[in-house]
């Protein structure tokens, strides 16, 4: 038997040990290792003969006037050259365009070509996620828990290091009150507040990202110092705030149709207070994310039980966050009674047709990063469900370009294929606005003018298999929770 000593000793030395590895986990988390991916250069490229998609009609001409919602070809710009020099469309003339030496020509006959698309709402947690964002048509993300990764990672995608749509990243989550994370900043005053918001803006967040904790006077000193910092803010409607204080606070976007079930209608639907909101929020000019595809995949956690974590899909998600999915959907997959959980999902699409037949801007995005859900193939399925909620094909395309380049005040330079514009565009085999599923296989991506024809596509969806370890996804994570 051990002596107390020796004992001692060595459960010191074991702790000692897996404290030293713990805290090597944080400074290996800083740096990006792996196989370097697939870059290409700009070049100078004319798509030939292509039809063009504009999305530039507002979504509430379709209430006045459903005739528009049907007659897709005013819609489409048939047989047109478009010239793409230094990331940027600089030429949309008819096909019989004479073309300067020095483009590559892209065939577009047949083909149709439309603004990348955007996810409003998405959790980094790999590097990876990136290159399957692109792959998927997606150019632009806003990612909507910031940590320092997210900065270093912008940067590497602007400077063409790696290959990636654009981000926009909030700061860490400000909260308060009993519903705090980790990864949560917790203010517990008004002054708490506004020095967060001034760090966040000295390290370079886009915008600041609050939570459902944030109480009236924190709200009211983060929107007067985000302002004053030209900063927008966006996040979570509080459950300590009323509608009337939220609508006025300058808040760009208020995220998610659960949480305008829970904390905006108190876990009681009722359409008349719903369509009450929708209209407080529209004459206010904020933009709303419902995010269904995070709360459809509970919903198919329940119908599919452990098959659920057999998906082929999941490779794709970092091994850390594979865990943690699983971990996130366990209590839903042992669930033997799903009614309730069917019925609040109803709840959600019907909040949606509510804000959609009230006239409010919607955005396209997914909260992909919790349950299991894939980066760029989750946007897919959210699109699908949007249209399963009442939204046209159109308006849920404008949701993810022109709305969503509005949201970012991004309009001069994103979601939209014009002269101009950034480069960050789709080829598609057929007309998306008559057969959405065509954004799934994109015969193209082009991102601030490098141009990922469908092989390169592949072998981007191939090389985002290459994650980081659990280890260092642990120290990226560790780190942020220490020094958020």
């Amino acid at each position: 038997m051990m002596k107390p000593k020796k004992l001692f000793a060595w459960v010191f030395k074991l702790i000692f040990t897996l404290l030293f590895i713990t805290a090597l986990s944080i400074p290996l988390g800083a740096f990006d290792f792996g196989k370097s991916p697939l870059t290409l250069q700009k070049k100078k490229y004319a798509f030939t003969g292509v039809s063009i998609i504009t999305l530039n009609t507002s979504p509430l001409d379709f209430i006045a006037d459903t005739t528009l919602v049907t007659e897709t070809s005013r819609f489409v710009s048939e047989k047109k050259t478009v010239l793409i020099n230094d990331g940027k469309i600089v030429s949309i003339n008819d096909v019989e365009t004479e073309i300067d030496e020095g483009y590559e020509v892209i065939d577009g006959e047949g083909k149709f070509l439309m603004a990348g698309l955007m996810d409003m709402h998405t959790h980094l947690f790999d590097r990876s996620d990136l290159l399957l964002y692109l792959a998927n048509g997606v150019t632009t993300v806003r990612n909507m828990m910031g940590m320092s990764m997210h900065l270093r990672w912008r940067e590497q995608v602007i400077n063409g290091e790696y290959p990636g749509p654009t981000i926009y990243t909030a700061s860490p989550t400000l909260n308060n009150g009993k519903n705090t994370g980790p990864f949560h900043k917790v203010v517990k005053t008004a002054e708490q507040a506004k020095k967060a918001v001034r760090k966040y803006a000295e390290k370079g967040y886009d915008f600041i990202k609050i939570y459902d904790g944030i109480n009236h006077e924190q709200l009211i000193a983060i929107a007067e110092e985000a302002n004053r910092l030209g900063l927008t803010i966006a996040g979570h409607p509080s459950y300590e705030v009323g509608i009337d204080t939220l609508v006025s606070s300058g808040m760009v976007s208020i995220e998610h149709a659960e949480e305008v079930l829970q904390a905006l209608l108190n876990y009681k639907y009722n359409e008349g207070r719903s369509r009450e909101i929708a209209r407080k929020i529209r004459e206010n000019n904020i933009y709303f994310t419902p995010t269904l595809a995070v709360y459809k995949r509970i919903v198919d956690a329940t119908l599919k039980g452990e098959k659920i974590y057999d998906e082929d899909s999941l490779y794709f998600i970092n091994p850390l966050m594979r865990t943690i999915g699983k971990k996130q959907l366990k209590d839903w997959v042992e669930l033997e009674d799903n009614s309730n959980v069917r019925l609040k999902y109803d709840i959600l699409q019907w909040i949606v047709r509510d804000f959609r037949e009230e006239g409010v801007s919607i955005l396209l995005g997914t909260d992909t990063g919790p349950n299991l859900t894939i980066p760029g193939f989750t946007l897919h399925e959210e699109i699908a469900l949007m249209i399963e909620s009442g939204l046209t094909t159109y308006e849920v395309l404008y949701s993810g370009t022109v709305a969503s380049a509005k949201a970012l005040g991004m309009e001069h330079a994103k979601g939209a294929v014009e002269i101009g514009m950034d480069a960050d565009l789709i080829l598609l085999e057929k007309n998306p606005l008559l057969d959405v599923s065509t954004l799934k296989v994109p015969a193209g991506v082009m991102k601030d003018g490098v141009w990922y024809d469908k092989s390169s596509l592949t072998i981007l969806l191939e090389e985002a298999k290459d994650h980081a370890s659990g280890f260092r996804t642990f120290g990226r994570l560790l780190g942020q929770i220490i020094g958020k």
